[in-house]
């Protein structure tokens, strides 16, 4: 299955993303999407009508306590409104549309140029400290064999400084610097199975003493 092409792509601005969040970035895009697709209402603006379950299709990748969080989150900056403007009173889904004064002062050219040079030291600040991560896990676990396949699992574990030290930490519980490195399997491996969650027995040593 060809997941790179197949799909209706979702749309989001890095200026937009480092101004605002990535998550609220993607939420906004497409309310401006739809809502340039849709015909005014009575009240003269284009308005977008979901339930978050229907927001949920178009974004599978979030649970629905995510999408209205976000929402709210939007809606309490004042950067979307969100109305119930159904004439059945028992129907309270909300219809949504961007504030688009609020996004005109916010965005100024300065601030757009700021944002763009923020994101710019984000992404390279980010590179860093993945790299710096994945060295310092690497000058930890005893078997130096196939580097670059280790480096891509981490790619797709993406760990954080916490979930590095508990790796170090497992590798010395383990005890695998003392284990002869034939019985030692590959970063890759110990990566993809996250063995830094196996659980140590201790072995206790006999107590010398009185019989």
């Amino acid at each position: 299955m060809n997941v790179l092409i197949d799909e209706y792509p979702l749309v989001v601005l890095p200026t937009l993303a480092c101004q605002y969040g990535l998550n609220e970035a993607i939420v906004i895009q497409q309310i401006h999407y739809w809502t340039q697709k849709n015909k005014p209402m009575s009240d003269g603006y284009s308005w977008v009508y979901n339930s978050i379950p229907e927001w949920k299709k178009q974004f599978p990748f979030w649970s629905e306590r995510t999408i209205f969080t976000i929402l709210k989150k939007l809606k309490l900056e004042g950067m979307i409104f969100a109305e119930c403007k159904s004439d059945n009173h028992w129907d309270k889904t909300l219809y949504y549309r961007l504030n688009y004064e609020k996004f005109t002062s916010s965005m100024s050219q300065p601030l757009r140029d700021r944002s763009r040079k923020n994101c710019e030291i984000t992404i390279n600040t980010d590179i860093t400290r993945y790299n710096d991560h994945f060295e310092d896990f690497w000058k930890s676990y005893p078997r130096k064999t196939n580097k670059e396949n280790a480096r891509k699992v981490w790619a797709r574990i993406k760990p954080d400084a916490e979930l590095v030290a508990i790796m170090k930490k497992a590798i010395k519980d383990q005890k695998l610097s003392e284990t002869e490195q034939r019985f030692i399997c590959h970063a890759s491996t110990w990566l993809t199975n996250k063995r830094w969650e196996d659980e140590v027995i201790a072995t206790q040593k006999p107590i010398m003493g009185w019989k």
